[in-house]
C-alpha cells in the first residue's frame, strides 16, 4: 500500500498505520478529495498535497465506503456498525441547527423536501411510498380475543434488555404493525428523531385522529389547532385528540426517542382513517397554521401522517371461536384414542 502523509499541526503522519479503505472526489471541485480510513475521514482541498480531519460528530469508528451527493452538497460515509454519517461539505458546523427534530412520512424522507407520492419502496420494489406513510408511526394492537390469545408486542429494551422496559429506538424498529380495530384497545407508537448536533429538551408531541373523506382527502384541521397547540383544538369532532400530549424530557444528538399513547377505538370508528402526529419544542418549533393536512405533512418536517385500515371485530370473535371449536374437536379426537 502507498504511504500518504498527513499534515496535521505542522506534523507528517505516515498514513500506512491508518489504511484508506474508501475515496470521494468532489465532483463541482476536483481538486477536493475525502478519504474514508479505518479511523476517520480527511479533506484535501489541493489535490492530495495537504489533509486536515473531516469528522464532526463523527464515531470513532472504520470507515468503509464513502459517497458523494452532489445535489445536496452532503459527503455520506458508511461505517462499521454505526450506520451511515453525512456532512454538508460548504456549511460550517457551528452554522447548522443546533436541534433538528424530524419524524418521517415514508422510508424514504429524509426531511429536507417536500414528500413525493407514488415513489418505489427500495426495500420491496413491489411497495410504493406515500406523503401519509407515516414511517416513524406504528399502530399496535393485541391479536384476537382482547389479549386472550396474545398481548401488546414487548420488544426487549437495550438499556436493559428487560421486556417490561420502556421501548427505545432500537425497539421501535422490531414492532410489527397490526392494524386497529373497533371497540378494541391499541397503542400508538412515535419516533422523533435529532439531527440536530445538540441535546434537543422538553419535546412536547401529539397525536389526533380523523376519517378520510369519500374524495380520499383528509379533512381540515381546526381553525384553532395551531393557535392551541399542544392543548386541544376547541373542536374535536372531526380530528379526535389520542389521550394527551407527551413530553420527552431529552433527545441527544443523532437519536431519537419513543413516544406511547394507549387507544381506545370506538365501535363506530370508519375505516381508513388517519393518524396525525406533531413533535415540536422551543429550540425546533413546528412554525405552523395551515389547516391543509396534505401540505403540512408532507412539507414540515416535525408533522406526519399514517393512513390506517380498521379492522372490524366480528372477524375477531369468528376466527375465537373456530380455534376454540377446533381445540375442543383435537381434545375430543385424542380423549377418544386413549
Amino acid at each position: 500500500m502507498a504511504e500518504i502523509k498527513l499534515k496535521i499541526s505542522n506534523i507528517d503522519i505516515l498514513h500506512v498505520s491508518n489504511p484508506v479503505n474508501a475515496i470521494a472526489i468532489d465532483p463541482d471541485n476536483p481538486n477536493t478529495v475525502y478519504i474514508g480510513c479505518d479511523i476517520g475521514i480527511f479533506r484535501s482541498q489541493d489535490g492530495g498535497q495537504h489533509w486536515a480531519p473531516f469528522q464532526e460528530n463523527l464515531p470513532n469508528v472504520a470507515i468503509i465506503d464513502l459517497q458523494f451527493h452532489r445535489s445536496s452538497r452532503l459527503l455520506r460515509a458508511a461505517t462499521s456498525g454505526r450506520s451511515v454519517w453525512e456532512r454538508a461539505v460548504d456549511k460550517d458546523p457551528a452554522t447548522l441547527p443546533d436541534v433538528d427534530l424530524y419524524v418521517r412520512d415514508s422510508i424514504v424522507d429524509l426531511g429536507r423536501r417536500d414528500t413525493q407520492s407514488d415513489v418505489e419502496d427500495p426495500l420491496d420494489l413491489k411497495a410504493k411510498n406515500y406523503w401519509w406513510s407515516g414511517a416513524d408511526l406504528v399502530v399496535d394492537t393485541p391479536s384476537f380475543g382482547g389479549g386472550l390469545f396474545g398481548g401488546f408486542q414487548t420488544p426487549a429494551s437495550t438499556v436493559d434488555y428487560k421486556e417490561d422496559s420502556p421501548i427505545d429506538y432500537v425497539g421501535f424498529r422490531q414492532l410489527e404493525y397490526r392494524h386497529p380495530r373497533k371497540g378494541s384497545k391499541s397503542r400508538v407508537y412515535l419516533d422523533v428523531l435529532n439531527r440536530g448536533k445538540a441535546t434537543a429538551t422538553d419535546v412536547i408531541v401529539r397525536a389526533f385522529w380523523a376519517a378520510r373523506k369519500a374524495d380520499n382527502s383528509y379533512p381540515d384541521l381546526p381553525p384553532d389547532f395551531w393557535s392551541a397547540f399542544p392543548a386541544a383544538p376547541a373542536d374535536t369532532s372531526v380530528w379526535h385528540p389520542i389521550q394527551d400530549m407527551q413530553n420527552i424530557p431529552a433527545v441527544p444528538p443523532g437519536e431519537a426517542r419513543v413516544v406511547t399513547w394507549q387507544w381506545d377505538l370506538p365501535m363506530d370508528a370508519p375505516s381508513p382513517i388517519g393518524i396525525l402526529a406533531v413533535a415540536s419544542n422551543a429550540q425546533d418549533p413546528v412554525n405552523e397554521n395551515r389547516p391543509q393536512v396534505q401540505l403540512v405533512a408532507s412539507q414540515n418536517k416535525r408533522v406526519v401522517l399514517r393512513e390506517v385500515e380498521v379492522s372490524f371485530p366480528v372477524a375477531e370473535v369468528v376466527v375465537g371461536v373456530l380455534l376454540v371449536v377446533g381445540a375442543s374437536v383435537a381434545i375430543g379426537v385424542a380423549v377418544a384414542k386413549t
